[in-house]
């Protein structure tokens, strides 16, 4: 399970659709897509889905997605 580690930081993008629900995705973990009535609960089933899609590629030894690079002042 080399690239596996207990902490993996992914920027989530949220977003709210015209029915008034809101939707996280994320460019940097393919497969996270979560709609919840709530910007609260979207962030909070954002974590438990990108935690079970990580775990999944730690588990059948897919590469993972490379991190984000963190800039400076940001």
């Amino acid at each position: 399970m080399s690239g596996c580690k207990d902490r993996y930081q992914i920027r989530v993008q949220i977003e709210q659709l015209p029915e008034g629900v809101f939707l996280a995705t994320s460019k940097d973990l393919p497969g996270l897509v979560v709609e919840m009535p709530t910007r609260e609960e979207v962030l909070e089933e954002a974590a438990i889905v990108a935690h079970k899609i990580i775990e999944s590629y730690c588990v059948h030894g897919d590469p993972l997605p490379p991190e984000p690079v963190k800039l400076s002042g940001a």
